[in-house]
């Protein structure tokens, strides 16, 4: 079952951080001073997820609600269950989660109902259902791949590295459009799990190479907000390429602006953790928020990646063509490497490398391909 607490961040917002952190952890105690077989986890923000049997289930709702409700004195807040009960044939956790998920869903906005049990009969469409059902496979049996697009230096067009890029090589369906299943995995919170399947990819493919003699090019990979949440990632990631025998050198991290306003100390912290470690960390879609300024000056990183947005419509008017250079200039002052993205044209190269740019990525230079043992495009 997993457990919401509704109306969570108006009540944070009106009582503070500290209050919530409070009732966060007064309800991690009562769950687990009520929840005598089985285990309860706290999976993130405001919600839990506990397996227990199912016997007797309904009346030990009831008490945990009505303790709840003493506990928080307060009608802006309210406890939501969601069930989903284990069948025999269940073996992927990811879809049992799943549907206790789907669960919660039903309830909505509905604050007069606060249980809900999986209902079998109210489905997702059927190509989101078929991405979940088959997400764990998709890892096991290597649907799910990494592939390339090279970065290039914007002084003389040569590969300077690479950004690894999930892609969904699907027995049936072919090769799956990235817009058809990465929403689907952001969606359910799936995300940690295909990140970090994407980094043993790479980190694999990395080791391949060494082993052959290759001329090993760095490579980048992108993780989530949700990624940093979740335990020992720093840890997980520097055994994982040193493990390998690889130079830290060789992984580079990519943090889009949009997910730094989700975390704020802790984030800080890890990145600079990575960065002790000896891995860059670079800010990704720089430009896309209200937020990018303040984003240099409250983190660390050693690259800015400039939103393709900024090349797409460089002849929109002016302004990108008078923003470019002083976000590379800025960036510069700052030691940082300028990398921008998204460029087609031979026009968007030369105005970029006169802008002072370090790096280029775009179709201009190539396409997002896969790469075999000998690190040759595999056509």
């Amino acid at each position: 079952m997993t457990l919401n607490i509704a109306g969570m961040s108006v009540y944070s917002n009106f009582y503070g951080l500290k209050k919530g952190d409070q009732l966060l952890r007064e309800l991690s105690e009562l769950l687990v001073s009520e929840i005598k077989e089985g285990h309860v986890y706290y999976n993130k923000d405001d919600r839990f997820l506990i397996l227990t049997v199912a016997e007797g289930i309904d009346e030990k709702i009831k008490e945990i609600h009505e303790k709840f409700v003493n506990l928080a004195k307060n009608k802006a807040v309210d406890l939501q269950f969601s069930l989903y009960q284990i069948l025999d044939d269940d073996q992927n956790i990811m879809m049992i989660t799943q549907r206790a998920n789907q669960a919660m869903k039903e309830i909505g906005l509905d604050r007069r109902v606060y249980v809900k049990k999986y209902d079998p009969a109210v489905e997702e469409d059927l190509e989101e259902s078929y991405f979940l059902n088959n997400f764990s496979r998709a890892m096991t049996e290597g649907w799910l791949t990494a592939y390339f697009q090279p970065i290039c230096s914007a002084k003389d067009g040569k590969t300077a590295s690479y950004e690894a890029l999930a892609r969904w090589q699907d027995p049936e369906k072919g090769l799956v459009s990235p817009a058809a299943f990465i929403p689907v995995i952001e969606k359910h919170y799936l995300t940690y799990y295909s990140d970090m399947y994407m980094l043993w990819e790479v980190v694999a493919k990395l080791r391949q190479w060494k082993e052959r003699g290759l001329d090993l090019k760095p490579v980048s990979v992108n993780l989530a907000h949700e990624d940093f949440e979740m335990p020992n990632l720093v840890k997980k990631i520097n055994d994982l390429v040193t493990g390998a025998g690889l130079s830290w050198s060789l992984i580079k991290i990519e943090i889009t602006e949009r997910d730094l306003s989700n975390n704020t100390s802790r984030l800080k912290e890890q990145i600079d953790q990575l960065r002790s470690y000896g891995f860059e960390v670079w800010m990704d879609d720089f430009g896309s928020g209200y937020s990018s300024l303040n984003a240099l000056n409250d983190y660390s990183f050693d690259l800015v990646k400039i939103d393709m947005v900024f090349v797409r419509h460089l002849d929109d008017g002016q302004l990108n063509r008078l923003l470019i250079p002083e976000i590379t200039k800025v960036a510069h002052k700052l030691g940082l490497k300028v990398l921008a993205e998204g460029v087609e044209k031979e026009e968007q190269r030369d105005f970029l490398r006169e802008a002072g740019c370090d790096l280029l990525q775009g179709f201009l230079f190539s396409k997002t391909v896969e790469l075999d043992e000998n690190q040759q495009v595999i056509s």
